[in-house]
C-alpha cells in the first residue's frame, strides 16, 4: 500500500532554501556561459563551459536529493499525495435542524385557500422556511446537550444556505455560550426534491413509487439522488482532512445531507442505505464521529467512533437505531470474492442466451 508522502517529508532532512536559490543561481550562471561559449564558437572555452555547468547542476541535484526522491517514489507509486488518514479531524458534529415550518406542509395545505398562513407558505422559497416555536425551543436543548457532554470547543463551524440549519445551530450555540463565526456552504444544503419538493414522507409514499431497492441511485423526478449527496459529502470531507487536521468540526445541516455524510464515512452498503433513507434522522439530531477511543482517550489514525444523540428525547429509535449517545465502533465492512459471490447469489439468473 503506498505510504503518505507527507509522513516521507516529515522525515526527511530538506535544503535550506536560501542554500538552494544560491546554488540554483550558480547553476542558470553557468548554463548561460555555456550557452555563449556555444554562439561564440570558441572551441577552447567550450569544454570547460560544459564541465562547469555539470558540475553546477549536479551540486543542484545532491542539494535537492530528497525531493528528487519524493519525486521519484510518487512517479512510481510508492508514495500518494492523497490526503492521510492521519489528516483528518479529530471530532465532528452533524447536527440537523430542528421542526421547521417546512416540515408542517400537510396541516398547512389542509387550511383554506384564502388562510394567510397558506398564502405565505405557499409564496415563500423552501429555503427561507423557519423553524416552528417547538423547533426553537429543543435547539436550545441541542445546545444543552452539546454543552454537558462533548467535552470539548469547537474549533470551525459550518453550515448549510438554508435558513433552518442557520436558526437551529445560532440557537444551539448560544445555550454553549459559543461565539464562533460559522462558514455558509451549500454543500451542507438539502437535497433537491424535485415534484416531491416541501412533501411529508405520508405523502411521498402516496403519490409516487418509492424505488427503495437502489436507493444510492433513486432519483425523485426532477430531483436529485442520495449518490450525488455523497459526492458533496467526499468533497466536503475533503476539505476538512485538507485544512482542519486534529480540529472539532461543526456542521448545521440536513437530515438527508446527514445520512449521505454516513454513508461516507460509515461504508453503508446499499440495502441498509435504503432503510436508512427512508427511517430518516430525527429534526434536531445530533451524529458525532470522533478518532478519540471513549474509553481508553487515545487517539486512532482515523475517524472509529459514532454516537447518534436526539437531544429531545434520549430514548428516540428510528430503523433499529437508538438515539441515546451511546457511543459504536464504526465496522465498515469488506468483501472476500467468496462474500461476493454470495450476495450474487441470492438474485436468481433472469435468463442467459448463451444457455
Amino acid at each position: 500500500m503506498p505510504s503518505s508522502a507527507f509522513s516521507f517529508i516529515q522525515d526527511l532532512k530538506l535544503p535550506n532554501p536560501e542554500e538552494v536559490a544560491d546554488q540554483l543561481a550558480q547553476a542558470q550562471a553557468s548554463l548561460r556561459d555555456l550557452t555563449l561559449a556555444r554562439v561564440s564558437r570558441d572551441t577552447s572555452a567550450f569544454p570547460a563551459a560544459v564541465a562547469k555547468a555539470l558540475e553546477e547542476i549536479l551540486k543542484l541535484t545532491q542539494l535537492n536529493a530528497g525531493l528528487f526522491r519524493v519525486a521519484d517514489l510518487i512517479s512510481r507509486g510508492a508514495i500518494s499525495l492523497s490526503p492521510t488518514l492521519e489528516s483528518e479531524p479529530l471530532n465532528i458534529v452533524f447536527q440537523r435542524h430542528e421542526r421547521s415550518v417546512a416540515n408542517e406542509r400537510e396541516k398547512i395545505m389542509a387550511l383554506p385557500d384564502d388562510d394567510q398562513r397558506k398564502i405565505d407558505y405557499l409564496k415563500t422559497p423552501n429555503y427561507q422556511m423557519r423553524l416552528t416555536s417547538k423547533g426553537r425551543q429543543r435547539a436550545e436543548l441541542g445546545g444543552v446537550w452539546m454543552r454537558e457532554n462533548l467535552g470539548f470547543v469547537f474549533d470551525v463551524a459550518f453550515c448549510s444556505d438554508y435558513l433552518r440549519p442557520k436558526e437551529t445551530a445560532a440557537i444551539s450555540f448560544k445555550q454553549m455560550g459559543l461565539d464562533l463565526r460559522f462558514r455558509e456552504t451549500p454543500l451542507l444544503g438539502e437535497r433537491h426534491w424535485g415534484d416531491f419538493e416541501g412533501l411529508e414522507e405520508a405523502q411521498k409514499d402516496r403519490e409516487y413509487e418509492r424505488r427503495v431497492e437502489d436507493a444510492r441511485r433513486w432519483t425523485p423526478p426532477r430531483g436529485e439522488p442520495i449518490l450525488l449527496g455523497e459526492i458533496m459529502a467526499r468533497l466536503f470531507i475533503g476539505t476538512l482532512h485538507r485544512k482542519h487536521n486534529m480540529q472539532n468540526i461543526f456542521a448545521a445541516t440536513h437530515g438527508e445531507r446527514i445520512v449521505a455524510f454516513r454513508s461516507v464515512i460509515e461504508r453503508i452498503p446499499v440495502d441498509r442505505l435504503a432503510k436508512m433513507v427512508d427511517d430518516g434522522v430525527p429534526n434536531g439530531g445530533l451524529v458525532h464521529y470522533t478518532r478519540q477511543d471513549p474509553v481508553s482517550k487515545e487517539i486512532a489514525p482515523h475517524i472509529s467512533w459514532v454516537r447518534l444523540v436526539c437531544p429531545w428525547d434520549l430514548n428516540h429509535r428510528r430503523g433499529g437505531e437508538v438515539w441515546d449517545g451511546s457511543w459504536r465502533k464504526i465496522e465498515r465492512p469488506t468483501y472476500s470474492a467468496d462474500d461476493l459471490l454470495a450476495q450474487v447469489a441470492k438474485h436468481g439468473q433472469i435468463f442467459d442466451l448463451e444457455d
